[in-house]
């Protein structure tokens, strides 16, 4: 079985579209994932286990994975330390 390359973070404020996807695609994480075989694909648990995980704790992790972050957050460009996070961790 091969390794999934996870490409995508889905934020816990669209957590269900999250979990649906997941069920589909072997390139979606999302908070709390538990990894799981989708089209003879093997992807591995979310380094985030928790969905009320802190914006500045899981930005940086999902950045320096190298993850595309998908949020409903509009005012996500507003949090300066999680703009901070994401260059850090570029």
């Amino acid at each position: 079985m091969k390794q999934a390359e996870v490409r995508y973070y889905i934020d816990a404020d669209i957590l269900g579209l999250g979990r649906l996807l997941a069920r589909l695609r072997p390139d979606i994480t999302y908070p709390g994932d538990p990894g799981a075989v989708i089209h003879k694909r093997m992807r591995p648990p979310c380094s985030v286990t928790s969905p009320r995980t802190l914006d500045p704790v899981w930005i940086p992790m999902v950045s320096s994975e190298g993850l595309l972050i998908i949020t409903r957050d509009s005012n996500i460009h507003k949090h300066t330390a999680g703009l901070e996070a994401v260059r850090a961790a570029s």
